[in-house]
């Protein structure tokens, strides 16, 4: 991949993970008026990272599936249940807000994605990752039955129909399908990039924007392509070397801001009365300096120590 197009793709996963820091602040901190239109934007930032995970995940070795879930759970499932762990402990023990055993097992196993019964929901920003993580279970199946752009559409329309399907009669089970279409929109920019159809791509695009606007007014399907217009222009343009020198420290901290400063709001905001002066630097400040820490002293060991040993497991899978 271009040094252009990993600079986009960063650019873009900053945005979206500042985004949601920016809505679950606003809604606790009581931004009005326009400031909280445009924080409350910042919720799409999921669909937006969705976008972005169907278009990477047909680079790499996804061929070889038991090297690609290696990969995956390496880089999700440690700060998953740190946050879990966190969760677990205050809610239950702390708070005890949380008390019935079975919720925190369909957490342990991470299938909320598909049981989503009952009045459950999961503390922080955790639910999310139960959609990733089916999402990438599929994808050494795409990566074999997807091969040309074309065949991304017919994927796109099914994958569509079968979320309206599931949304209307699910009942709360398979619920990641619902989320399934934006994680395609990702996996037809690949396919436009590599067949040089990125024009066709765009104008698709726009058609499924308009069609959404028309008929389903569902917000997430309208902006979801444009999101997948804005990551296709995104890698197109050459971005200053200042520039791309920021994103790549910035684009590190990303993952642990995603899940980290839930911490904060959940364990902090929500739970205490605080002068607005203090919740403020609270949520702004600790959500930045928390994410710094849980990067340097948790994730980024904990990566580097199991990569390795997962890199030479797999090492004839690589070469």
């Amino acid at each position: 991949m271009s040094q252009q197009k990993i600079t986009g793709i960063r650019i873009l996963r900053i945005c979206a993970c500042l985004g949601i820091l920016l809505v679950h602040l606003g809604q606790r901190l009581h931004f009005s008026g326009a400031i909280r239109t445009f924080s409350d934007f910042g919720a799409y930032g999921v669909e937006l990272l969705l976008v972005l995970s169907g278009y990477l995940s047909f680079f790499g070795n996804a061929k070889n599936p038991l090297f690609y879930y290696a990969k995956r759970a390496i880089r999700i499932l440690p700060l998953y249940y740190l946050a879990t762990a966190f969760y677990f402990i205050t809610e239950t023990f702390v708070w005890q807000t949380i008390a019935n055993p079975i919720d925190w097992l369909r957490e342990l196993f991470i299938c909320n994605g598909i049981i989503r019964q009952g009045a459950w929901k999961d503390p922080g920003g955790t639910w999310t990752i139960h959609i990733f993580v089916c999402f990438y279970l599929l994808v050494p199946l795409l990566v074999r039955l997807i091969k040309n752009f074309r065949s991304t559409f017919v994927l796109f329309l099914i994958s569509y129909l079968l979320g309206h399907f599931i949304l209307a009669y699910g009942n709360g089970w398979m619920y990641f399908f619902v989320y399934f279409p934006y994680f395609v929109i990702g996996i037809i920019a690949y396919f436009a990039e590599k067949e040089n159809k990125e024009f066709f791509a765009m104008l698709a695009f726009a058609v499924f924007a308009l069609v959404a606007i028309i008929f389903s007014r569902k917000e997430e399907m309208i902006y979801t392509p444009l999101f997948g217009i804005l990551l296709l222009a995104a890698n197109k343009i050459h971005w200053p070397n200042p520039l791309t020198r920021v994103t790549n420290i910035l684009d590190q901290y990303t993952f642990s801001m995603y899940l980290v400063h839930c911490i904060i709001v959940v364990g902090v905001l929500d739970k205490f009365e605080l002068p607005i002066i203090w919740a403020y630097v609270i949520g702004f400040g600790g959500a930045v300096l928390l994410t710094v820490l849980v990067y340097h002293s948790f994730e980024k060991p904990i990566y580097t120590f199991l990569r390795k040993r997962v890199e030479r497991k797999f090492e004839k899978s690589i070469k």
